[in-house]
């Protein structure tokens, strides 16, 4: 692994992280989150009603952890180390993910506004909203598209899926406004620390660990085929999704068996 001379967060890094903590605390001060919840509800209804529940159920699909490692396989060619910083990014981000469902046990819009004028997309389900796992997922897939790429164009388009995707969260009923702003903080200081750790490592660009790292997305790309989570609108994207993963990881580990391979007869010569 190359040394780094120190684990610095750049300003700009950490102006999205910012934001997504003063809306944390603006929210959590003034008691807002149920007037956020349905602005963002109401406000979701810019998509047209013939692809309404298609589009924000294939939106919200995108944040289950199966589908991000599928999505993650794009960048398994050229930047097999951003691959590997999501992935370890996704170890500590589990974790304070359960963890804190577990001590702060919350319940989510369905049960405390009784579907009072609400949209639930899918199932409605009632417990373990804080934070939203969806909106952790999506935070580390913008942080690590961000730390990856320099090009306004692709960190553009990074942070328009990532907050899509938190923001669905609450346009499908399951999650307020909180859950979002809070999830999506720990995911993006998550892809942070997983990028300190394999980002433009000489380790994670090794054939071994492409052909690893083809094998874990191309796996979960794999279990997307079988795993609908109760979102049947989303089913052609669900398809089209693991399709893409499973091709491009495929891809990668042929050219990672190959490269180990030819690194093998060499060092035997």
């Amino acid at each position: 692994m190359t040394p780094r001379a120190a684990w610095r967060m750049s300003r700009a890094y950490a102006a999205w992280l910012a934001i997504a903590l003063a809306a944390a605390l603006m929210i959590a001060l003034g008691g807002g989150n149920v007037t956020a919840f349905r602005a963002i509800q109401s406000a979701s209804h810019v998509v047209p009603t013939p692809i309404f529940e298609a589009f924000w159920q294939s939106v919200t699909y995108a944040g289950d952890g199966l589908a991000v490692f599928a999505i993650a396989a794009v960048v398994l060619w050229q930047r097999p180390d951003a691959a590997w910083a999501g992935i370890i990014a996704s170890v500590p981000g589990t974790l304070l993910l359960h963890g804190l469902k577990a001590l702060l046990p919350v319940d989510r819009p369905a049960l405390v506004l009784m579907n009072d004028g609400i949209t639930v997309l899918g199932p409605a389900l009632h417990h373990g909203s804080f934070p939203s796992g969806h909106s952790v997922a999506a935070g580390i897939l913008g942080g690590i598209v961000y730390l990856a790429y320099r090009h306004p164009l692709a960190r553009t388009l990074g942070m328009i899926v990532a907050l899509l995707v938190a923001l669905s969260r609450a346009v499908v009923g399951v999650h307020w406004p909180l859950d979002i702003a809070v999830g999506f903080a720990i995911g993006w200081v998550c892809a942070w620390v997983g990028w300190q750790l394999a980002g433009e490592q000489a380790w994670a660009r090794t054939p071994r660990a492409r052909v690893i790292a083809s094998a874990i997305l191309g796996g979960c790309a794999i279990g997307v085929y079988f795993h609908p989570m109760g979102l049947p609108a989303a089913t052609p994207f669900r398809y089209a999704l693991a399709s893409l993963g499973l091709t491009l990881s495929g891809v990668s580990l042929a050219r990672g068996l190959a490269e180990w391979r030819t690194d093998r007869v060499s060092g035997a010569a």
